[in-house]
């Protein structure tokens, strides 16, 4: 199943600004004269993976928003950080879409082709293991159109293992046709979605304005924020507590509790040396509200 040809124009015109203003974002500062025109696919995929890894990029394109895009497209854009990007089974091709097994999470999306079916680009190889992209766009799944199937031929005993995967996912889930997810199944409350932006904040950055909305709209989830996997952001705390009215000026939070406040980050930082143990030092968050 393709998206209709004009949506699938425009999700490619859409991806590819963010990619070519990605590549100038990273060659920034460098002496690199090559323009995105001159990649190869295999440059392309790579600078697609780096992004990807680096997926704050993506609110630092819709806040400078340089290419103009309308409200609507800057949502879109923002939904991609809720991407999937594994080696997936793609098991078989159905009327509505084509199925993408997870089978490490036992979970199946139903993906839609953009210009070409996907079973034409897998030449009808069913099952074929496969590197791939998943994306929300106008509440559907796609693959970004870069798709690397594997020459590995699933038979036999493998072939079993991968069904039982299949129907197992299928019983449990269904057919997921519509991200995010927040682990198994869409996320239903605060607390799901929080699970789900920690595990994937892998740069403290990346949901932190997501996390600091959770965290506005409800404090009691504090508790849950500190004892995750990942230590609060300073962009967390600047935009949670610039949300409560905080004056301009530089702050210092230790587990959620404001320890001291200065006229530049400097002046902060002298300040919790002097009176916290070394220990303590680190697990302080110096941040800036600036009242915008």
């Amino acid at each position: 199943m393709l998206l209709k040809r004009q949506e699938a124009e425009s999700f490619y015109e859409l991806y590819f600004k963010v990619l070519k203003s990605y590549f100038r974002y990273s060659k920034s500062g460098s002496n690199e004269i090559r323009e995105f025109s001159d990649l190869s696919l295999e440059e392309i995929t790579s600078l697609r993976d780096k992004l990807f890894d680096n997926i704050n990029y993506l609110n630092i394109y819709c806040d400078s928003n340089p290419d103009n895009c309308n409200s609507e497209e800057l949502e879109i854009i923002k939904g991609w950080k809720y991407f999937v990007k594994k080696t997936f089974v793609v098991y078989k091709d159905l009327k509505k879409y084509t199925v993408f097994v997870d089978t490490q999470e036992s979970l199946s999306y139903g993906v839609y082709g953009l210009m070409t079916e996907i079973r034409d680009l897998l030449e009808n190889k069913f099952p074929i293991m496969a590197d791939a992209l998943l994306l929300s766009y106008k509440n559907c799944i796609v693959f970004d159109g870069l798709l690397s199937p594997y020459e590995m031929k699933l038979s036999g005993a493998l072939n079993k293992i991968l069904i039982n995967s299949y129907q197992d996912s299928k019983s449990k889930n269904g057919i997921i046709t519509k991200l995010p997810l927040a682990g198994k199944g869409e996320p239903k409350t605060d607390l799901e979605l929080l699970v789900y932006y920690l595990s994937q904040n892998r740069d403290g950055k990346s949901y932190a304005e997501e996390i600091a909305k959770l965290l506005q709209n409800n404090f009691k989830l504090l508790k849950q924020y500190y004892d995750g996997i990942i230590k609060p952001g300073s962009e967390v705390y600047s935009m949670f507590f610039q949300a409560l009215g905080l004056k301009k000026g530089w702050y210092a939070a230790l587990d959620g509790v404001i320890i001291t406040r200065g006229h530049s980050e400097d002046e902060v930082l002298q300040k919790i040396v002097e009176f916290l143990p070394p220990e303590k030092v680190e697990s302080v968050s110096v941040f800036e509200i600036t009242g915008d």
